[in-house]
């Protein structure tokens, strides 16, 4: 097997393993993680001083 197909079967091996542990309403959120609602990050955001 070459690489990238030893790749794609562990891939395919994990991805069957972790749908069939977790309910079907953690999947979107593993897929999907950011929250719409979450304060934006810190290290995006200017220094205060900098806009003074």
């Amino acid at each position: 097997m070459a690489l990238t197909e030893t790749a794609n079967f562990v891939f395919v091996v994990i991805y069957i393993a972790v749908s069939h542990s977790l309910p079907d309403a953690t999947l979107p959120r593993l897929i999907r993680p950011t929250n719409p609602n979450r304060r934006s990050d810190k290290a995006l955001t200017p220094h205060p001083t900098n806009s003074a």
